[in-house]
């Protein structure tokens, strides 16, 4: 396998660290098992690090993905990129952006470009390996030439958008002044969902694609939700009536809908659990959980998520943007259940990742930059990557890397209007800390969705003999020492609960109190700033002044990636493409690619 990122020798695995793996490469055999494991890839949409409850926000109740993420391996360390369609084209090349011609903004709709079909993607090299690949929701890859479509591209099936964002009931999505239908079975339009919620569609065709799977065959699903991107401009902020009114606590009319759609999510993820266990695959199979960039705060996207309290939004380089929310689960790993873990890693990881657990040989796969994380996510192994390249864009001249614990950051976008801090609602002002009132509120809502996951619950029945899964989950200290609590703990900590603090602290970011010249000792815009993410992942302090050899080896880094980069794809809006030419559905329009 060639890593790209591998540039003049820069990734020099220290000695005993590469044996380790090596000699751990049996067990990690043993771990993927001879019987290739069901996969279950999960990405969702704008989801902040304060959007999760498991991360600390007391606002949103989410028990369900926090009981399977501290029944799995939470990834702490571990970067999207800053928006969509750069990090879906990533997750499924194993390559950076700038290889592919992603690097700058999204694909709009009816804009004749996209990934191009010439890059081999993770459902083809599954499917090479004997898989059944099916894929849910959204695609947003492009779709203006057939070759596009994600039924030409290894998927078996593909129901859901390929565009951007759509409307939640309608299904309808804005472009170019009007809207078209962005809702398809494969490659046919349908108009049948209206009036139908995106993720509850989408949930029940996931549950029909597992109790449908033919067992004898590992099964590809591709949960690409919506949730919690906002809709189309008119009505952004979309939930069933029954998910907001479990917020009333919530004064904010858009954060609370937000919330809702939120718990829509989490309740999404314990059907499909439930599905996964009724139809008996559970034992064999791999669940990663992923947001695809980062939250995008109040003004951007017209949306109200929150990244607290990690700086900047989604389409920016700050922490916010990049950081993202991930655990993987499986019984496979049991061994490895309630680990966070630190060590680095990325988006791009995922595809040789995943090959490597399908039966894969990794040495195949050529020029990509991710690394194989299974032997970390599986055995504690030391992580192979020390650098992830953020992204280099040449139109909106902004560009990141972080090489071990350091992070170089030049430019910005929308005028620096976003490269501050937001508050736990995604709002620009400083944070209030909630009333004791809310507080109750909040863990009153809690404990109620909590006695009603269904991932608690099949946790806690189907491996009542197994010592490695019980209603309680455990954290390894430095010293190998275990502390244990309850899958049901909620995020509400007494003061005098020294433990459950232990426990929350491992998933929980806590920068301080933010000095008063943080917002103005990095001027990105004027000259790069140098931050360590490790003793200020809140990038308060700017060390390139302090640190200019560090500064300067990376920005030789990025001049080296820089030289490497391939021209952006990016293409004008095709007025052709105007689904009112097309009965008024988003459809493929052109002959030729």
């Amino acid at each position: 396998m060639t890593n790209y990122h591998d540039i003049n020798g820069i990734m020099n695995m220290k000695y005993l660290a590469y044996i380790y793996v090596l000699f751990l490469l049996g067990l990690v055999e043993l771990v993927s098992c001879s019987k290739p494991p069901h996969i279950i890839f999960i990405i969702v949409d704008d989801l902040g690090w304060n959007d999760v409850s498991f991360h600390g926000s007391k606002q949103i109740p989410t028990p369900n993905i926090d009981a399977l993420a501290k029944d799995g391996v939470i990834l702490n360390n571990y970067y999207v990129q800053p928006i969509c369609t750069p990090s879906r084209g990533t997750l499924m090349t194993g390559k950076y952006p700038i290889r592919l011609g992603l690097q700058h903004d999204v694909i709009y709709a009816a804009a004749p470009w996209g990934l191009s079909p010439k890059e081999k993607i993770l459902p083809e090299y599954l499917k090479e390996l004997g898989y059944t690949t099916r894929g849910i929701g959204k695609w947003h890859l492009g779709f203006h030439h057939k070759n596009f479509l994600p039924v030409h591209r290894g998927f078996d099936s593909f129901f859901g958008y390929w565009n951007g964002k759509e409307d939640y009931y309608t299904h309808f999505e804005e472009g170019v002044g009007t809207n078209g239908l962005d809702f398809h079975d494969d490659d046919k339009n349908v108009w049948n969902y209206t009036g139908h919620y995106s993720t509850e569609i989408f949930t029940n065709k996931a549950k029909e694609v597992i109790h449908a799977h033919d067992k004898s065959k590992p099964l590809f699903l591709y949960l690409a939700h919506q949730a919690v991107h906002a809709g189309n401009s008119y009505t952004p902020m979309q939930a069933p009536p029954e998910y907001v009114s479990r917020f009333q606590h919530i004064h904010d009319k858009d954060r609370r809908i937000f919330a809702g759609m939120a718990s829509a999510l989490d309740d999404s993820i314990g059907e499909l659990f439930h599905a996964l266990n009724e139809s008996g695959i559970l034992q064999n199979t791999v669940i990663v959980f992923t947001t695809d960039n980062g939250a995008a705060v109040q003004g951007i996207d017209e949306s109200t998520g929150s990244n607290w309290p990690l700086r900047g939004s989604k389409y920016n380089m700050w922490e916010g943007g990049v950081r993202g929310v991930a655990f993987v689960w499986s019984s496979l790993i049991r061994e490895r259940r309630g680990n966070v873990t630190t060590e680095l890693m990325h988006m791009s990881d995922w595809l040789p990742t995943l090959y490597s657990v399908a039966g894969g040989d990794i040495k195949t796969l050529k020029e990509i930059d991710g690394y194989n994380i299974w032997p970390t996510i599986c055995c504690n192994t030391p992580s192979q990557r020390e650098v992830i390249l953020h992204n280099i864009d040449p139109v909106w001249k902004v560009e990141a890397i972080r090489k071990g614990k350091y992070k170089l950051l030049k430019g910005s976008v929308f005028d620096g209007n976003f490269d501050g801090w937001f508050d736990k609602e995604g709002k620009k002002r400083e944070n209030v800390p909630f009333t004791k009132s809310d507080l109750k509120l909040q863990e009153k809502v809690y404990a109620k969705l909590s006695n009603k996951s269904k991932v608690i619950s099949i946790l806690s029945t189907t491996f009542p003999n197994d010592q490695n899964h019980s209603n309680s989950y455990c954290y390894e200290d430095s010293q190998n020492k275990k502390d244990c609590h309850n899958l049901t703990d909620s995020p509400f900590i007494s003061k005098g609960d020294s433990s459950q603090k232990k426990a929350s602290s491992d998933l929980e970011i806590d920068c301080g109190k933010k000095p008063d010249n943080a917002s103005t000792n990095c001027k990105p815009m004027e000259s790069p700033c140098l931050f360590d993410i490790e003793s200020d992942p809140c990038e308060y302090n700017n060390l390139a002044k302090t640190s200019p050899q560090i500064a300067q080896e990376l920005e030789e880094l990025l001049n080296q990636y820089r030289m490497k980069a391939v021209p952006v794809r990016n293409q004008p809006m095709d007025p052709a493409g105007n689904p009112k030419y097309h009965g008024y559905a988003w459809i493929p329009w052109r002959n030729t690619p």
